[in-house]
């Protein structure tokens, strides 16, 4: 005679044996989104866009003048004030765009591509700037790019075109001031859409993975 057993007996059993299989096996490959960060340590310098736009990365740009009108380069500053003091000290300090206000809208911290942030004119060559200055000859830094300009003298702004990465390697200030520079490539930053990329993790079970 032969005993069999209920329908949702069997079920049970066979739930419980699949369970302890999925349990004890590797789980499958899974492609995790990672977000790249686009914050960046902007320096208060503005270059014209078509200057950097027509050359190619290790490029050398030499003696772009100093000035507000189309081609020329330009300091900027962050909090919309003409205070040499403080424009050393965005020179010197990492992370001084963190100041920056909008003069469109106090309530935006962000510098963001098609923002417009304040020129500072009349820079003097006093020995803070050119020490300021002097001390970033050689290295690699972010500066913004401009496109358009409105109003004049200590009224004047720029509007962000983009970011771009330099290498800094001479200047005059005063007079027919200029700057020289290595042209590096662009930067991702602020108003630049993060980048996602793709990672493949593989695990077993109840065991962790770090994600970097």
């Amino acid at each position: 005679m032969r005993l069999r057993a209920p329908v949702s007996m069997l079920l049970a059993v066979l739930m419980m044996v699949t369970g302890a299989q999925v349990a004890n096996a590797a789980l499958p490959q899974r492609l995790l989104p990672m977000v790249t960060s686009n914050t960046c340590d902007v320096l208060p310098i503005a270059l014209p866009a078509d200057a950097i736009n027509e050359t190619t990365a290790g490029t050398t740009i030499t003696e772009i003048p100093l000035g507000t009108s189309t081609g020329n380069f330009s300091f900027l500053s962050w909090e919309g004030k003409s205070d040499a003091n403080a424009f050393v000290t965005h020179l010197t300090t990492p992370g001084s765009v963190v100041n920056y206000v909008n003069p469109d809208d106090a309530d935006d911290p962000d510098l963001n591509v098609e923002d417009w942030v304040e020129a500072l004119t009349g820079v003097k060559s006093s020995k803070a700037t050119r020490n300021a200055l002097d001390a970033r000859i050689g290295q690699t830094v972010i500066v913004v790019t401009w496109d358009d300009a409105r109003g004049k003298g200590a009224n004047q702004d720029f509007k962000v075109a983009g970011f771009e990465r330099v290498r800094i390697l001479d200047y005059k200030l005063g007079g027919k001031g200029w700057i020289t520079v290595e042209h590096l490539g662009s930067a991702s930053c602020y108003g630049n859409p993060p980048t996602a990329n793709d990672v493949v993790a593989k695990t077993d079970n109840e065991t962790p993975v770090d994600i970097t």
